[in-house]
């Protein structure tokens, strides 16, 4: 009956983050799911506009990471205050990353064809992340915000917010990218546009649903100090970094293999990104356990409760298992009919079928490893998944899947199959550490607080 009830207790807080999550990544679905009807030249564009965008995105988001163990520990153990000052410093930390990523990228789009993309695929991905690059600070401010609610187990408006800015995307492509009431037709710019103005949509809800709720429960968010703290700052960075570097290693590899693809031709590249939106919508699922367990351990640590929190990783890992699983199944079965909702190409969707295969097959190893993640995330552990993610994407997967692609000419699959096997290597190593730290919290005195700079 425990266990029963802490899946639910779980579940109840990892069903609407992992329905945020999805909302946030169907959006450059719903971008490439205009655009597929433009050309494949215009998918192309649009998921190697993304691929880059994500690696300065998620270095935004992995930095605010230790915000899950932060806040959630203080919210434990009853200090509000603690959470609304760590929120402030997560505000400064937003616009430092954003101003010089938004420079970056707007330079960076420039150099698409001397990386060797086909020169109209470079063209029009050039356009796209110039736009699109402006969202990044918006972005990252609602992100903030919704692990401040998040770490205090509030989820369900979040959710609602992402649903809507979907909806928002879905009618503002329809009409800024086909020119629908009046408006010019704008192809792949439009769907930039369209997902500017969207995350725009987003953060202004997110801010006036905490001021809201802020006022309703006299939380004293808005009377928090708003004077920069350094100490604060380094806490967060601290646990930060090393997510970043776990988040931006695993994106990256991805981000590159992307890049690579588009060496092979705008066809494949329009098939690799497809299968690679599907395969990064149950992806989202396993986020949405990961954050919920870094949530629900943080908090129990905040409590004093190390047998609660050891019980809810666990928990987390087999949910992850079952789910993932399922979706194995699913995406072997149906992958015609899913590659068909993204284009009606006949070359890509043959192409995608058999990348789809090898997506199904790692789908476990893809959620147990992100669940790893978040479960260490929820002690304050946060060096181990970046030195996995170093050694078995980039060292392990990505050297495989260059030489099976380029070396034994397999392509985009030879890609994928280097791919899966860095997950595993991750997947693998990060339970092996978990079990570690569990039989250390059992044995000894395990520390509650993150280690403070001076």
């Amino acid at each position: 009956m425990k266990r029963n009830h802490e899946i639910v207790s779980l579940m109840k807080l990892a069903l609407p983050v992992a329905t945020a999550h999805l909302a946030h990544m169907s959006m450059q679905i719903v971008d490439t799911m205009f655009v597929g009807r433009v050309s494949a030249e215009a998918i192309g564009a649009v998921s190697v506009g993304n691929a880059v965008f994500a690696v300065f995105m998620v270095m935004g988001i992995g930095l605010s990471l230790g915000l899950d163990f932060i806040i959630s520990h203080a919210f434990g153990a009853g200090k509000q205050d603690e959470c609304n000052r760590s929120l402030i410093q997560s505000i400064y930390l937003c616009t430092f990353v954003s101003i010089p990523g938004i420079g970056v990228m707007y330079l960076a789009s420039g150099l698409f064809e001397w990386f060797g993309i086909e020169p109209q695929v470079a063209i029009l991905a050039k356009g796209y992340l110039r736009i699109l690059s402006w969202s990044l600070w918006l972005v990252l401010m609602f992100n903030a915000f919704r692990q401040y609610l998040q770490a205090m187990g509030v989820a369900n408006a979040v959710m609602v917010i992402m649903v809507l800015a979907n909806v928002l995307n879905i009618a503002a492509n329809w009409v800024f990218v086909f020119g629908k009431l009046g408006f010019p037709a704008l192809g792949v710019e439009g769907s930039g546009l369209a997902t500017l103005l969207s995350r725009v949509f987003m953060l202004l809800a997110i801010l006036a649903y905490v001021a809201r709720r802020d006022k309703k429960y006299s939380l004293g968010l808005l009377a928090t100090s708003m004077e920069f703290s350094r100490t604060r700052m380094m806490r967060i960075v601290e646990l930060g970094l090393p997510a970043m570097g776990q988040v931006m290693l695993e994106v990256g590899v991805f981000a590159l293999a992307t890049l690579l693809a588009g060496k092979l031709g705008s066809t494949v590249l329009a098939a690799h990104q497809i299968a690679l939106h599907i395969a990064s919508l149950t992806f989202m699922v396993g986020m949405g356990v990961s954050a919920a367990a870094a949530v629900r351990i943080g908090s129990a640590l905040g409590h004093g409760n190390q047998d609660q929190a050891i019980k809810t990783g666990w928990t987390a890992v087999v949910c992850v298992a079952l789910l993932m699983g399922v979706f194995a199944i699913l995406m072997f079965a149906l992958r015609e009919p899913l590659m068909g909702l993204f284009t009606s190409d006949p070359l890509v969707i043959e192409a995608g079928k058999g990348l789809l295969i090898l997506a199904a097959f790692f789908q476990l190893f893809d959620g147990t490893q992100v669940v790893g993640a978040g479960i260490l995330r929820g002690i304050g552990e946060t060096r181990a998944s970046m030195f996995a993610n170093l050694v078995g994407h980039w060292f392990v997967g990505l050297p495989l899947g260059i030489g099976l692609c380029f070396g034994l000419g397999l392509g985009a699959q030879g890609l994928w199959i280097g791919l899966s096997t860095g997950l595993i290597f991750v997947s693998l190593a990060l339970m092996m550490v978990w079990r570690k730290k569990v039989r250390r919290m059992r044995a000894t005195s395990f520390a509650l607080e993150p280690r403070l700079s001076r």
